[in-house]
């Protein structure tokens, strides 16, 4: 806060044509980043080497007025980013240089800087008249010191709409993010953005309705100055902390979805996931701190790091192979990962395929239902194409498709029609899920999980098979049952509901050791734009993880698992699941995108990654920054 103050005063004085030069201190990391200065010293000290530090001082107290007049901040500037105008909606372009400030710090301080911060998005209007909206007035090329007033609300115009945070954080324009509202001094106007800045922190109602406050100043409300039916501009002034006592021309109706209560599942940070565990504890741990670090990953799943499916590891082996993709797991390495991740304060999910076993165990499937092979190998083939598909071919009709659509050719038949595999390799069975299977399947699990320190499973399935298996699923039963057998070893646990099969929101509701049953949504969607929009409207004001994957190319012609990527022709896999972040940040949630250290998911098969240059990490960085406080610097 100090010197965020000093760098406010320095900018006041730069526009009033004064300078002034207070105090100063070096600080030798900062500097050698090219970061700036900052930071307080005894005047005594600078005294003492005035004579030295003058041309210094005065070159950069010019360069400072000279990026305060051009509105660029100097993180901004290193990257080469100068004009407002010059920047893709997202970007955080600030006036002063961001502050660094930890993610853990984040967490403790709550939504102050952004931690666990959800987003709603629509009118913000007067409780005394509903029809008068909170506008703001100007173009996009005018909008810094433009005021913000109460005028009649037109239905959809971009003027009149907001993003605004649940709890505490800015109040950002919908349709041009960099802008938010701030509390300048005798007005309510619009600047750039900067959650640092206290003046641009607000406080907003614990509900549908109630007075939006100055986050940092006392017994203040914004306050709307209309002589009804007039418009008038917005001001804050003094008033009381109670609710019952504050007037209703303080009062607005603001966008707040109730969550369900009660409700304890919420996300710790992002989602990401680890699938390589054939190298060293020191690597392992290294990408770890480098999710975490760049995008505030927490939640991390531990994809196919099982050896079969029926069985767990026996605990005498230092390394298994998985039998998903024939991976080599090290013992080791697995424990550092869950270690390291607990560190930081997030949790280890590890990858299990609920209903899978392996072909050979028709003892651990004595007694339960099963769907044909043939209707388990189409949903294999749909997620793991990548292990269980036919063998890649050479001619130049399969290598023009690869190097079109990322992904090999499946075979065809005499027409050239695509078909399945005429030998295809049984990678595993399945049976019904019901809370018989989990009293059978979960327990050893359990057991083996306790022992590596792993938080908990993340559960797989294949969705909806059809009939018969759909009538005797029973997704919420197994869970139920399941939770008692994890609680009590302290594991927890989530279930990917594939387009949203199985889904009960009472699910999420506090139940046995005072633990919710799943311990967030993971909604993964294949049918787009039906079910992406169902996942938005039945996730609102719950914390959710969201998985869609972005594809191998621009084309999005992969024929096994492209589908949910229909409508996104000629928008590159990076660029797609930017935007789905975003959107699922916007609302609450996280999405699987990053894995393996600086690499972005491509498919259902996570460890077919695709690699992420360092451009791409801070151009992606760049258009989270401002749902994440927590990325306002930049990667070097």
């Amino acid at each position: 806060p100090g010197a965020i103050r000093e760098k406010v005063e320095a900018s006041e004085a730069c526009e009033a044509g004064g300078l002034m030069l207070e105090s100063m201190e070096r600080d030798e990391d900062v500097y050698q980043s090219g970061e700036g200065v900052r930071g307080r010293a005894d005047l005594r000290t600078i005294s003492k080497v005035f004579a030295a530090l003058v041309p210094v001082a005065l070159f950069a107290l010019v360069a400072t007025c000279w990026s305060e007049r051009r509105g660029t901040s100097d993180v901004e500037a290193a990257v080469g980013f100068h004009e407002h105008r010059s920047l893709p909606v997202g970007m955080q372009q600030n006036r002063s240089p961001p502050i660094d400030v930890d993610y853990e710090r984040g967490l403790q301080e709550g939504s102050i800087w952004g931690a666990g911060v959800t987003w709603g998005e629509g009118t913000i209007r007067w409780s005394r008249d509903a029809n008068m909206c909170l506008t703001h007035t100007s173009d996009v090329k005018n909008m810094i010191n433009s005021s913000v007033e109460f005028v009649d609300c037109v239905v959809g115009a971009s003027r009149n709409s907001w993003i605004v945070p649940f709890g505490v954080g800015l109040i950002r324009v919908q349709q041009h993010p960099l802008y938010c509202i701030s509390n300048t001094p005798g007005s309510v106007s619009l600047q750039y953005c900067n959650d640092s800045h206290p003046e641009m922190n607000w406080q907003m109602p614990g509900s549908e309705q109630g007075p939006v406050r100055p986050a940092w100043v006392n017994n203040t409300c914004m306050q709307a100055e209309i002589q009804v039916p007039v418009s008038g501009p917005v001001f804050t002034r003094k008033c009381n902390t109670q609710l019952e006592h504050v007037p209703l021309d303080l009062i607005f109706l603001v966008p707040w979805q109730k969550p369900e209560d009660p409700l304890s599942a919420m996300l710790r940070g992002e989602y990401g996931y680890l699938s390589d565990f054939n190298v060293s504890e020191s690597i392992i741990t290294d990408r770890i701190q480098e999710m975490h670090k760049n995008f505030g990953i927490m939640e991390f799943q531990l994809y196919a790091a099982f050896g079969g499916f029926s069985h767990p590891p026996h605990r005498a082996k230092d390394s298994w192979n998985c039998v998903l993709g024939d991976r080599i797991v090290r013992l080791k390495t697995l424990s550092r990962a869950a270690a390291e991740i607990q560190k930081l304060g997030g949790r280890s999910w590890f990858y299990l395929h609920a209903g899978a076993t392996d072909p050979s165990d028709a003892t651990i499937r004595d007694g339960f239902t099963s769907p044909s092979r043939a209707e388990v190998q189409q949903k294999i083939l749909q997620r793991w194409f990548e292990v269980a598909g036919p063998p890649k071919r050479s001619d130049e009709k399969a290598k023009q498709y690869e190097e079109t659509c990322g992904c090999p050719l499946p075979e065809e038949d005499a027409a050239g029609n695509h078909r399945t595999p005429s030998q295809p390799g049984i990678l595993q069975d399945y049976v019904a899920l019901n809370p018989a299977w989990a009293i059978r399947f979960v327990p050893q699990w359990a057991e083996f999980l306790a022992s590596l320190g792993i938080s908990g499973i993340h559960w797989d399935n294949f969705g909806d098979l059809g009939d018969p298996l759909h009538q005797l699923n029973d997704i919420p039963g197994f869970l139920r049952t399941a939770a008692p057998h994890l609680h009590r070893l302290g594991l927890e646990q989530t279930f990917n509901f594939v387009d949203g099969f199985g889904w009960d929101a009472s699910l999420l509701a506090v139940g046995v050791f005072a633990n919710p049953v799943v311990a967030f949504a993971y909604w993964e969607v294949w049918s787009n734009p039906s079910v992406e929009e169902h996942l938005f409207g039945t996730m609102k004001g719950i914390s959710f993880v969201w998985s869609s994957y972005p594809g191998f190319s621009q084309f999005h012609c992969c024929r096994w698992n492209e589908q949910q990527n229909a409508e996104a022709y000629d928008i590159t896999p990076l660029e797609l699941g930017a935007t789905r972040w975003e959107r699922a940040i916007r609302a609450g949630g996280s999405y699987l995108f990053i894995g393996d250290g600086m690499h972005h998911v491509q498919s259902p098969y996570l460890p077919d990654v695709a690699d992420m240059s360092q451009e791409d990490v801070a151009t992606l960085r760049a258009r989270l920054a401002f749902y994440l406080p927590s990325l306002k610097t930049f990667a070097a």
